[in-house]
Formats: C-alpha cells, sequence, structure tokens
C-alpha cells in the first residue's frame, strides 16, 4: 500500500515523502529510505520500491528540497547542500515513525555524495546502499555539463546551467559547493574515513559520468568500515537504459539490502511484471493530482524567464 506524507526540515520546509508498505509483514518491520538521483523523482524508483517492499522492506522514498518533484522549492535554486537536509530530514522521520535507532539508507548517483556526507555525522544509518554512486562532484558535473563549473570564477560563471531541461542558477551552486567543500574527491574520502557502517555500491565499467577506477581509490583509500563494489556488466550511468541489466540491478540491490540488514538473502521474491506496471500507474495518478495541489504561483513565470535567457547556459 502507498501512503503519501509530508516531513518537514530542520527549517521548515516541507518534503514530500512515499511509503511503500512491506507486503510480507516481517517482525521487527525493516524500513529504509530511498533517495532518487540528480533531475530524478521518487516515481523513477519505483520498481526497486516493489522489489524491496516484496521482499519485507518498507520503502520511504522522498523528492529533495529544491529540486524536481513534489517537495518545497524549485530546481532553480538547488544545492547539495539542500539534498542533505532533506536526507537528514527524512532519516530522522522515519526513525522516528518507527520507533527504531537506525535505518538503512540507498541512495543513487549525486546523492550517493549526500550519503556519504549524512552518514559520517549520523549514528542513525545502519549501511549506505549506493548505485552508480557519485565521489567526485567536479569531475561528474564536468562531465553532465562539457564545462568545469568548479574551476571557473564566480563573476564568470554562466547564469543557468542545464541538465534534461532542468535549469539550476549557477552562481548558487557554485557557493555551495565551494563553501562546504562538495566539489572534490578529497573531501568524500574525508566523509567516508567517517563512516564505520557498511556500505557498499554499484559501479559500471561503461559508466561515463563516474571513473570505475576512481571509484575504487576513494573505496581503498577510507577504510573506516566495510566496504564492497559490486561491479554491474553491460551497464551506463543510467541504469534504466537496459530492462535487463535494470533487473539484475533490482534483484542484487534487493539481496544485498538483505544482508546489509543481517538478514540472510537466500532467494529473493520477485514481483510479477503487472504489479510494477500497476504500482507505476497508482504512481503517475497520484503524482500528478499532489503536484497540481501544489504548483508554485510563481513557478511558471520563472520557467519563462530562464527559457528567455537559455542563451546564457552551460549544456
Amino acid at each position: 500500500m502507498l501512503t503519501e506524507h509530508t516531513v518537514r526540515s530542520a527549517r521548515g520546509r516541507n518534503i514530500a515523502v512515499w511509503a511503500l508498505e512491506s507486503t510480507s509483514q516481517p517482525t521487527p518491520p525493516r524500513p529504509i529510505v530511498l533517495a532518487p538521483g540528480f533531475a530524478r523523482r521518487m516515481d523513477h524508483l519505483g520498481p526497486l520500491a516493489v522489489y524491496l517492499a516484496h521482499n519485507g522492506f518498507t520503502v520511504y522514498r522522498y523528492d529533495s528540497l529544491d529540486h524536481v518533484g513534489l517537495s518545497d522549492g524549485t530546481m532553480l535554486d538547488f544545492s547539495m547542500s539542500a539534498g542533505l537536509e532533506s536526507m537528514d530530514a527524512v532519516v530522522d522521520w522515519v526513525r522516528a515513525r518507527h520507533a527504531v535507532p537506525e535505518v538503512g539508507v540507498i541512495a543513487m548517483s549525486l546523492m550517493a555524495r549526500v550519503a556519504y556526507q549524512l552518514a559520517s555525522r549520523h549514528p542513525g544509518i545502519a549501511f549506505l546502499l549506493l548505485a552508480v554512486g557519485v565521489v567526485n562532484v567536479r569531475r561528474t558535473l564536468h562531465a553532465v555539463w562539457n564545462h568545469d563549473i568548479a574551476g571557473t570564477p564566480v563573476e564568470a560563471l554562466p547564469t543557468y546551467v542545464e541538465f534534461e531541461g532542468h535549469y539550476i542558477r549557477s552562481r548558487g551552486f557554485w557557493t555551495d559547493a565551494q563553501e562546504k567543500d562538495w566539489w572534490s574527491v578529497e573531501g568524500t574520502v574525508r566523509a567516508l574515513q567517517a563512516v564505520d557502517r557498511p556500505l557498499a555500491c554499484f559501479a559500471s565499467p561503461e559508466d561515463e559520468w563516474v571513473d570505475a577506477s576512481e571509484l575504487e581509490r576513494v573505496f581503498s583509500s577510507a577504510r573506516a568500515g566495510s566496504r564492497r563494489l559490486i561491479h554491474l556488466e553491460r551497464s551506463s550511468h543510467d541504469l534504466g537504459r537496459n530492462a535487463a541489466v535494470a533487473r539484475v540491478f533490482f534483484q542484487r540491490t534487493t539481496a544485498t539490502a538483505l544482508e546489509l540488514s543481517g538478514l540472510a538473502a537466500g532467494s529473493i521474491r520477485e514481483p510479477a511484471f503487472e504489479q510494477i506496471v500497476e504500482q507505476a500507474l497508482v504512481e503517475r495518478r497520484l503524482e500528478r493530482t499532489t503536484a497540481i495541489r501544489h504548483v508554485p504561483a510563481d513557478s511558471f513565470d520563472s520557467l519563462k524567464m530562464v527559457r528567455r535567457t537559455h542563451h546564457t547556459s552551460t549544456t
């Protein structure tokens, strides 16, 4: 069963959360937080949520603040720190809701860097499970935007950067990353050195945005806790591009989450294809009705303004 919730961040902002209840009703409950990647909404991870729920997890997905999706703010103001604020609030809320000291966290792509940072100082994370996890934000965004934003003086930045039709004010993102040291791979290593919980990361050998060899070097240089890299053959950064790869990813992520939760994975229970399709339809309807209720009054004017100045963007 899918339920809709609103979580307040430390600054009193609203974060939209969807909970997909476990279909096997384990005792005690096994809550897990699932964080979508850059420019992805929580409905993009619907199939993975179904797999996890089918195997005993209650899955909490959320849309980050200042991002695409149903939470407060728009992508114009996205920053890595907004992602951290969002994940922090959701993890605390899920722990309180289930009255448990720790929850597992699964984070995708750029949100993996946020998860490393949160786990370095948050005792309530039992384990981290990452997919195509970014360790070098500067390198990844250079590949995404074909421009080294991190190495550009702030006064020379374009007004906006763009990704898949989503626009971000570059100065705000740059300033946050510069002040909080989100850019560097050294910052990631420092965060991981303080993470003593189990950590597993799926890596793609053909990933165009995350260097698999750099990922290995980072993991081996920060040995505060259990570390494991799981290589997905024939995959790229977009794990959903190939249906066969996606299915293997869902299977192996579920099995690894069971193992990291202290349970024998064995043979996982696979949901029927019809269950995944039905869940996607339910979520699409919910997203549309919720979006209509929460459209900011100035969102259309903001979008028009960005498109008028598109010539200043870096693609």
